[in-house]
């Protein structure tokens, strides 16, 4: 008696089935990434530093095109930071030739190259190649490690060195807590975050991680930044102008002398509504027991004001 061949063709349409299935998780997968890749190259050329940190984990390593190392993700948004965008900045631009995401662990790997360009335009300045290692977490693909390597430069682009001997780190001497003092007003220095904002204090005292003040500046209809929220607190005190302040989806109308504060991570922003330009003065206050920022991904809308 001839045996049935149903159940092996049902063992290998299942076989079929499942591998199918998989090749299409992997397939998304891979669409995520590089969308995920191509959503932070347009947060970084934005200056959106809080928006393109949202694709790291806060444990992420990077060793930069030259061959310095980063380590953490308030490393990485402090290069960011330090280098506002502008019409002399250099713009990275990333892109990804190759993604292999793993069928046993929630891993992928990521290779490509990247490009430098004055204000992302024109020439390139310095270009070469990356890998990247990305985890996937609660459904979501984050970077957890970059490698950038320079391989090509052109003009003012050649006249960085590149890191070569070790580095030796040693360890900075504990610094003793603030004490009553005065700050006189031209000690301050010029904020590299922005070209509207000048510096006053930045330091620790006895009671809190961090303490923080800055001048800002917002000519007629502009903004002070895309939606966002963070851990800290700041309290906001308004010299001159008028301003639109957007909170936790409530609008209100702010004047001279009046005072803001932002509560720790509730989303907020203000517009300049006015005819002349807004100034005010910023106090962030860090406790040092502060909980995390949460994400300042999908940001609700701000009303046009």
């Amino acid at each position: 008696m001839r045996k049935s061949s149903v159940p092996l063709v049902a063992l290998t349409l299942l076989l079929t089935g499942a591998t199918a299935r998989a090749q299409s998780r992997s397939a998304n997968d891979v669409r995520d990434i590089r969308a995920a890749r191509f959503a932070q190259n347009a947060a970084m050329a934005a200056g959106d530093v809080d928006r393109a940190a949202h694709w790291w984990t806060e444990d992420v390593t990077i060793r930069r095109g030259l061959g310095t190392g980063l380590n953490g993700i308030e490393a990485y948004k402090g290069i960011l930071e330090r280098a506002p965008v502008s019409d002399t900045a250099l713009v990275y631009w990333r892109t990804a030739t190759d993604v292999n995401v793993s069928s046993a662990w929630p891993l992928a790997f990521e290779t490509g190259t990247w490009t430098a360009r004055v204000a992302g335009k024109g020439p390139s300045l310095i270009t070469g190649r990356y890998s990247a290692q990305w985890v996937k977490r609660n459904e979501r693909w984050l970077i957890r490690s970059e490698v950038f390597v320079a391989l090509t430069c052109a003009g003012k682009g050649c006249m960085t060195k590149a890191l070569v001997e070790p580095v030796v780190t040693t360890r900075a001497p504990a610094i003793p807590p603030l004490s009553s003092t005065v700050f006189p007003k031209d000690s301050a220095r010029s904020r590299s975050l922005s070209l509207n904002q000048r510096s006053l204090v930045d330091t620790a005292t006895a009671i809190l991680g961090k303490l923080e003040m800055h001048e800002s500046t917002l000519k007629p209809g502009m903004s002070s930044h895309p939606p966002h929220r963070h851990a800290h607190e700041e309290v906001i005190y308004l010299t001159q102008g008028d301003i639109l302040v957007f909170q936790e989806n409530v609008s209100r109308k702010a004047h001279a002398g009046d005072v803001i504060f932002h509560a720790s991570n509730q989303w907020h922003t203000f517009t300049n509504i006015g005819i002349t330009d807004a100034k005010y003065l910023v106090v962030r206050i860090d406790t040092r027991d502060e909980p995390k920022d949460l994400p300042s991904t999908n940001p609700p809308i701000v009303p046009t004001p």
